[in-house]
């Protein structure tokens, strides 16, 4: 079973209460500062295309690219229910690593972690090279990851998270193995489903591979794929990373 698969048809109602509004905003402004007026944007690793829409909305042309068949088809139902798009969204399959376009972007975005789902070395690289095949000379690349000092003064921490709507009651459960040597964190994320009709439940299991970074890495990853990193900051403050910042993000 892929990542995301049983998962998927769950996934907007674990997120429902994520801030995708205010984050695609912060994103917006943070890739205006690099570049005016951006017109063409692709997201990799779009998943449900929840910010894809947003970047629509504000009247960007969006392509969305993700692995998960399931995310996607939840992305295009989200799509064409969409009422108040100004500018277009397209959804495509595809690895983001191998990904190949003939177009360029005026901003290349990969969000909610999507890097951090590259473990190795050579996925890192790869990940970094497609986002310079796609974006303009001069345009920004900005991608969000765990902040590495902030993993290791915390540690992974076990979670529980109980959702609901109308139909279903969801019972997530996060469980991390750490694997200090090699900056990972393999979450295995149980799930309990309760449709609230018939009061039938259903279970299923599915392992998250993460890892975490540290600024200087990135740098050299970047320097090496023919970028010149220009901001490493606190995701959606914009401050000074600190041992207790979580989130991160990079331009």
């Amino acid at each position: 079973m892929s990542v995301f698969e049983k998962y998927a048809p769950l996934y907007n109602l674990m997120y429902g209460e994520k801030g995708y509004g205010e984050e695609t905003e912060f994103v917006l402004a943070q890739i205006g500062a690099y570049k005016a007026p951006i017109v063409d944007i692709l997201d990799l690793g779009c998943g449900t295309g929840a910010h894809a829409l947003r970047f629509a909305r504000s009247g960007r042309n969006v392509l969305g690219v993700d692995l998960s068949a399931d995310m996607l088809d939840l992305a295009r139902r989200n799509a064409a229910a969409a009422s108040n798009t100004m500018g277009t969204v397209e959804f495509q399959q595809s690895d983001i690593r191998d990904l190949k376009v003939d177009k360029e972007f005026d901003a290349v975005v990969s969000l909610f972690h999507v890097m951090s789902y590259q473990t190795h070395d050579e996925d890192v690289t790869a990940a970094i090279a497609s986002a310079r095949r796609h974006v303009a000379p001069g345009s920004p690349f900005l991608f969000d990851f765990w902040h590495g000092p902030a993993v290791i003064k915390s540690g992974p921490l076990a979670r529980r998270k109980e959702v609901e709507d109308e139909t279903v009651r969801v019972v997530r459960v996060a469980t991390p193995t750490w694997h200090k040597a090699e900056n990972r964190v393999t979450v295995g994320y149980h799930f309990t489903v309760e449709d609230k009709a018939t009061g039938e439940r259903s279970e299923f299991d599915e392992m998250h591979h993460m890892r975490y970074f540290f600024p200087a890495e990135l740098d050299d990853a970047l320097r090496r794929g023919g970028f010149r990193p220009a901001k490493c900051a606190e995701w959606l403050s914009g401050k000074a990373l600190t041992d207790d910042s979580f989130s991160a993000y990079m331009i």
